[in-house]
């Protein structure tokens, strides 16, 4: 499997303007869609399988990082195979 990274690049530059922040401290009136993106990319590595790179970004939020540039969003539009696997078609798809 092709390393997150490499495929994140690979997503922002194939759909420049896409990409979207995780602030370690948002302000008060973008907190809750931060909390919201943070949540769904959180869970999507977690679902994936990509726990190293997890616990960095996590390591990188409290520890002084400022924040995270994500190629977008939802993870559904980053990765069209586990959107499927989410998908109200896929009924094993859903917690």
């Amino acid at each position: 499997m092709t390393d997150i990274y490499d495929r994140m690049m690979k997503y922002m530059k194939q759909n420049p303007g896409e990409g979207e922040a995780v602030l370690a401290k948002p302000q008060a009136k973008d907190k809750a869609g931060q909390d919201h993106m943070w949540d769904m990319w959180q869970a999507y590595l977690e679902r994936t399988g990509n726990l190293k790179t997890l616990k960095a970004w996590r390591s990188h939020l409290t520890t002084g990082g400022k924040g995270l540039t994500l190629p977008c969003a939802n993870p559904d539009q980053f990765d069209r195979a586990y959107a499927g696997q989410r998908s109200p078609r896929n009924r094993y798809g859903h917690d």
